[in-house]
């Protein structure tokens, strides 16, 4: 507490000595609460007693609290919407939760605790309900005259189990439900994310064969390409270039089917039968990558690089590779999707 208290003066001091304190609103929360035997247990993941569920929420700031103590039923989804609520913020409509503030919400949460068994409950004003879905056990208590959750108000002779376990059930069922749109929708978004095609536009100049090189996605191999390009009769490293360039004027497509695969990380290029006559002699066999696409979606050259500086380089016309190696581009290639 003593280490807690300093921090938090600490922090308000600095706000106050940077002048931003008047305009910063301080928001302080417990993450949890910690049980110490009022139930015979002493961790906090170990029920969902009071002593494990609450936990203090302050708000400071001058301009809009003036040292109120409020009481409201609320949980964690709350507290964002509350904060959002406070600096006249509109709320994502995916939130659950709603500010504190709100008159129209209802003063009642719920909570569950999968550590501990199966546990479920709900408090609405001073009545709260626990669920034991592994054991079967209900507990209800008033905690208006008994806040230390001791005398069980249910009685599984003469109370309606059915209706006091009623909102907990339909808590659940609109938690699935919420789950399986969330789902839906990702497999949506999923589709939009599906590289479908692959398109590589290459060039070469050919010697005792023409250049070949692999295509992996992700580190799958899923092709290899051999690229029919203009006979070289290079003998020097001026010529070599000269000639490459000139064959780039006639790349052409290669297309690749990627039969619906998830949104690729990295493509690679691996440039695997370089041959070169030696120095003074004519002929050398190189590529030339002008363009990758990606559900027809051309991908910048500045995204490309190859994995060693003498294996060749790129500019704005393309990826010129004179030796083995590979061309590497990583993702995402399609628009908004991770």
């Amino acid at each position: 507490m003593k280490v807690g208290d300093t921090a938090l003066g600490e922090i308000l001091e600095s706000l106050k000595q940077s002048g931003k304190l008047d305009s910063t609103l301080v928001v302080i929360l417990g993450d949890h609460g910690e049980a110490f035997g009022e139930h015979g247990e002493y961790i906090h993941a170990s029920a969902i007693y009071d002593e494990n569920v609450h936990i203090p929420l302050i708000m400071i700031n001058k301009r809009l609290f003036h040292d109120e103590v409020a009481h409201p039923v609320g949980g964690i989804i709350d507290v964002a919407p509350t904060i959002f609520d406070v600096l006249g913020l509109p709320l994502p409509k995916q939130w659950q939760g709603r500010s504190l503030f709100s008159e129209q919400r209802p003063n009642k949460t719920f909570f569950f605790n999968p550590w501990a068994g199966s546990l479920l409950g709900y408090r609405e004003d001073d009545r709260k309900v626990i669920f034991n879905a592994t054991t079967g056990k209900v507990e209800e208590y008033d905690l208006r005259t008994d806040p230390g959750e001791r005398a069980n108000l249910f009685n599984d002779g003469s109370s309606d189990r059915t209706a006091l376990l009623q909102p907990i059930a339909g808590w659940v069922q609109s938690q699935k439900r919420r789950m399986a749109n969330l789902v839906a929708e990702n497999e949506t978004d999923a589709g939009h994310c599906t590289a479908m095609s692959l398109e590589i536009d290459a060039a070469g100049t050919d010697y005792q064969g023409p250049p070949h090189f692999d295509v992996l996605v992700d580190g799958k191999r899923l092709a290899e390409i051999a690229v029919q390009g203009k006979g070289s009769k290079a003998s020097t490293s001026e010529e070599r270039v000269a000639e490459l360039n000139d064959a780039a004027m006639d790349a052409r497509p290669f297309r690749i089917d990627l039969s619906g695969a998830p949104n690729p990380k990295s493509i690679e290029i691996r440039y695997i039968n370089d041959q070169w006559a030696g120095d003074g002699s004519p002929g050398d066999r190189n590529l030339f990558i002008k363009s990758i696409k990606v559900n027809g979606q051309l991908v910048p050259n500045g995204k490309l690089h190859v994995d060693e500086q003498s294996h060749g380089y790129t500019d704005d016309s393309g990826t010129a590779m004179y030796t083995n190696g590979s061309l590497w581009v990583s993702g995402p290639f399609i628009e908004g999707c991770m």
